[in-house]
């Protein structure tokens, strides 16, 4: 479900976020995909190093907002293993997480034209597929 999250200001709408963030609420069941698998592909997606201090970006900031301290505990075990790779990967001036990490205060979801987009954008244009293609690079100079 899509909503917003984080603010103070309450009722937020994507015309009148106030200091709230764009967020996708995500139920799941702890016995089909652990906490730290659903947070390895979260991190996958997000741009954990990244942090907006301006209630400009604030709309699109990256974060992990929690609701029990056994996801908070999760959180911090993968910010930790995400901080120790970028030690090996950048050993001269390694990056903290800084995305926005918090405790759920209010959810509010989002109107009804936010909800299922990608549902929704399949059907305006059924067409589109997705797919991975390899390419030669004798192909590719041919296509050239």
């Amino acid at each position: 479900m899509v909503g917003y999250t984080g603010g103070n200001e309450e009722f937020p709408t994507y015309d009148d976020m106030k200091d709230h963030t764009e967020v996708v609420r995500l139920e799941y069941d702890t016995t089909k995909i652990s906490t730290i698998d659903l947070l390895e592909k979260i991190f996958k997606t997000i741009h954990p190093f990244n942090f907006c201090e301006s209630l400009e970006c604030k709309q699109y900031q990256d974060g992990v907002w929690w609701s029990s301290e056994d996801q908070l505990e999760a959180i911090m075990v993968k910010v930790k293993e995400y901080e120790a790779k970028e030690k090996v990967f950048n050993k001269f001036n390694p990056r903290k997480v800084r995305m926005e990490i918090s405790q759920v205060k209010k959810f509010y979801k989002a109107e009804e034209y936010h909800q299922n987009n990608y549902i929704k954008a399949m059907k305006t244009f059924p067409t589109i597929e997705t797919k991975t293609v390899k390419i030669s690079k004798e192909a590719l100079k041919k296509e050239l």
